[in-house]
């Protein structure tokens, strides 16, 4: 089990009323900061083994990368935000490694031959459509809520609708209000098909 599942299952298992609605909240928003938005499990990481290696875009602290890698699956993380690389009173990177680039630089010499993955990308920011646009590979993961249009902004929907097909889904646990899920795209060939 992952360190962040287990953390939120201890906390949704209290009593009920052990927590105000605003303890959730407040914990909600430390636990993100401190590992991610998204919260991994097991089963999503033996899911994604299969799609190895991956290149993550906008990977914040590392924590998806750094769960990743526990298990042997080869990631490389990139992030332009300094927030997580610079700050002396901010959340912990739990990588050392995360390349500094913008979303669309993450096409080098490994590009064609990984998965591309973006965990609760940057509400309606375009480092996810500038991913999406680079990545020459055949598969991408998502994970965050289903309303990509909502998060990810018209383009960024567009172009996954037109050159990718969805693969699968899995669901992830959420806190209260969040609606998370892993979703899994291939690329369509030039026929759509």
């Amino acid at each position: 089990m992952t360190i962040y599942h287990r953390i939120y299952q201890q906390i949704m298992q209290s009593p009920k009323g052990f927590f105000s609605e605003d303890e959730l909240d407040l914990m909600k928003v430390a636990y993100r900061a401190a590992f991610s938005w998204c919260i991994p499990t097991e089963e999503i990481f033996t899911l994604l083994s299969m799609y190895s290696p991956f290149v993550e875009v906008g990977a914040g602290s590392g924590y998806w990368a750094w769960e990743m890698r526990k298990r042997g699956i080869k990631v490389t993380a990139f992030d332009c935000l300094s927030n997580y690389l610079d700050s002396a009173d901010n959340q912990q990177s739990w990588i050392n490694d995360i390349c500094r680039a913008y979303a669309g630089y993450h096409t080098g010499r490994d590009s064609k031959n990984s998965t591309l993955l973006i965990v609760s990308p940057q509400y309606r920011g375009e480092m996810a459509y500038d991913a999406l646009n680079a990545h020459k590979g055949k598969h991408f993961v998502y994970v965050g809520t289903p309303k990509i249009e909502m998060n990810c902004g018209d383009k960024f929907a567009a172009m996954l609708e037109q050159e990718y097909k969805p693969l699968c889904f899995s669901e992830i646990p959420n806190w209260p209000g969040d609606d998370n899920m892993c979703f899994i795209y291939e690329r369509m060939d030039k026929k759509g098909v």
